[in-house]
């Protein structure tokens, strides 16, 4: 930063497990998922980035994972009939798993392939 120039990027702490329950739960309700999946999802975010967005992201993966394994006869059915919560904790684990992703496989993906090869020796 040079003199006389203002930074325009906001710089916002990273969400507490708590916070990020309560966006969640803001956003998405408490009827759909189930509240150990929010846990969860909540517990590994707050842990690691602490970005709501993140969250977020995996949570709507994880209703995208229930949605697929929901049969067409589940999907046709009324609110009424609906065994609430839907969103289990597998859903949400296996979103995280997809999510946070194995740090070393991102940071050999990022690297030239000249480093890859020589890895690779």
């Amino acid at each position: 930063q040079s003199l006389g120039r203002i930074s325009h990027t906001l710089v916002f702490k990273p969400y507490k497990e708590e916070d990020l329950i309560s966006i969640i739960e803001a956003r998405v309700g408490t009827k759909i998922i189930a509240e150990p999946a929010i846990k969860m999802v909540s517990r590994k975010v707050a842990a690691g980035s602490g970005d709501a967005r993140k969250a977020l992201d995996m949570t709507a993966q994880a209703v995208r994972k229930c949605e697929t394994d929901l049969s067409v006869e589940q999907l046709g059915r009324s609110g009424d009939d609906i065994v609430y919560p839907i969103v289990k904790l597998p859903h949400m684990m296996r979103s995280i798993r997809e999510g946070l992703g194995m740090k070393h496989t991102d940071a050999i993906m990022s690297m030239p392939q000249a480093a890859k090869i020589v890895l690779c020796v």
